[in-house]
């Protein structure tokens, strides 16, 4: 399936399998928004992203 450039909500992305799906569909080249109801979790999952597909996008 391509999702280059779809958004993607992810939620419990702050760790676990939602912060693994998170990398993987960031690879991909979705655009991210990752939710989580752990606050502290979130800025830990979001340091780590950096746009690794052209056309990548993040919302915390």
């Amino acid at each position: 399936m391509d999702i280059k450039g779809k958004v993607v909500a992810i939620t419990g992305s702050g760790r676990g399998l939602g912060q693994a799906m998170a990398h993987h569909l960031a690879r991909k080249g979705a655009t991210l928004a990752l939710i989580d109801n752990n606050e502290k979790d979130l800025p830990k999952a979001a340091k780590w992203w950096r746009p690794p597909a052209p056309g990548g996008g993040l919302s915390v």
